[in-house]
């Protein structure tokens, strides 16, 4: 039998600051009942928020169009998105 011990320690959103990638993807599990696009782009602005930037909703459509991603998985829900479909969205970023 194998066993280990694990320690986890919650990451503060205020540490995240530093990391684009990991700020976003950690909002975009908050709201993971949302359309990708929808959750993508709340995403986003609370990282601008986070960061001191005024970001619209205009802006972020611009970007989610530069990402060039399917619309099949800006379409789904974040939680039923599969583990690649995820990791491009995240690659993405």
């Amino acid at each position: 039998m194998i066993s280990a011990v694990i320690r986890m320690t919650p990451i503060i959103l205020e540490d995240l600051k530093q990391n684009k990638r990991l700020y976003v993807t950690r909002e975009l599990w908050q709201q993971r009942t949302k359309k990708t696009k929808n959750a993508l782009r709340e995403a986003l602005i609370r990282y601008g928020a986070a960061i001191g930037e005024t970001i619209t909703k205009r802006d972020i459509r611009t970007v989610i169009i530069n990402l060039e991603l399917d619309e099949t998985i800006l379409g789904k829900k974040v939680v039923l998105l599969s583990g690649p479909e995820l990791q491009k969205v995240i690659g993405k970023i």
